[in-house]
């Protein structure tokens, strides 16, 4: 988390500078016209920043799980070393962290600095876990350690250790492929519920003008069929954008929730969901526009 702050100030403040251009162009205080863009990619630009923190959270994150699947073999190895050598967990790490472990090789190497330090061994498990920023590894590090205080035979403790392990990571696999399919099905509501919301917007706004033409001469005709005095097209579009806001922060907490990720690697998901929806949006009222123009 220490490592995405940096990000999260930088892409607060982005986007509140955005906040900022957006409400001048809009409001006119600034050389360019305020109809320069499209009404809906305004909504999407002061969101563009949050990819920042967003991306640098999902790498964190990515790096943990890179960790956590190198965990399985080093424990399993280093029970089976400690098993033959009979000796202490640190000369037995003088030779394992000369072993490639992927991500996790570095921390395994700090590990074994730190108990030859004599530094005390559960304080460095610790201290390793915190490193690593895994929770599983954590706790089944911990198995490990209070496994062996209590007499435990190292071979059989990093055998059952790795193979519970293994298991979380088969369950969390399967967790990642239930969260791909939910992100498809949100993407793919967001994109055909904003589709329908502004064709019957281009549409309403299309009869909206036809009606103004026709009432120019026949008004009590007009009047006598229908009001259209109610119809505020400018807010029925701007309540149209608020939900695309509020779909885009919904799905992204339920993605987050989903995949038991942090909530600010979700940031990636609100901004691609806003642009999807102000993308189809912008699509819609142009096509709508020309068809029946």
């Amino acid at each position: 988390m220490y490592q995405v702050q940096p990000a999260l100030v930088v892409g607060t403040a982005l986007s509140g500078v955005a906040v900022a251009g957006v409400l001048a162009v809009g409001l006119g205080a600034t050389p360019l016209a305020s109809d320069v863009l499209p009404t809906p990619i305004y909504l999407a630009i002061p969101t563009t920043p949050l990819l920042v923190p967003g991306l640098a959270m999902r790498r964190e994150e990515q790096k943990v799980t890179e960790r956590d699947e190198g965990f399985p073999s080093f424990i399993r190895a280093l029970g089976s070393v400690e098993s033959v050598k009979q000796t202490s967990t640190a000369n037995v790490l003088e030779s394992l962290r000369k072993k490639n472990f992927g991500a996790l090789t570095e921390n395994v190497d700090n590990l074994y600095k730190r108990l030859r330090t004599r530094i005390d061994a559960a304080s460095s498990w610790r201290l390793f876990a915190a490193e690593t920023g895994s929770y599983l590894i954590q706790k089944f590090g911990d198995m490990y350690v209070v496994g062996r205080r209590m007499g435990g035979e190292p071979r059989q403790l990093g055998q059952v250790i790795s193979t519970n392990f293994n298991e979380v990571l088969r369950v969390r696999e399967q967790r990642r492929q239930a969260t791909t399919t939910f992100v498809g099905i949100v993407y793919g509501i967001t994109a055909a519920s904003m589709f329908s919301a502004f064709i019957g917007l281009g549409i309403a706004e299309q009869m909206l003008t036809i009606t103004a033409e026709i009432a120019e001469g026949n008004a009590q005709f007009v009047d006598s069929l229908f009001s259209t005095e109610s119809y505020d097209i400018a807010m029925i579009e701007f309540l149209l954008l608020l939900v695309v806001l509020l779909n885009a922060l919904l799905s992204s907490l339920m993605i987050r929730i989903t995949d038991r990720g942090h909530y600010i690697s979700g940031l990636t998901h609100f901004v691609a969901l806003v642009w999807t929806g102000t993308l189809v949006a912008t699509g819609t009222q142009i096509v709508v526009s020309g068809l029946i123009a």
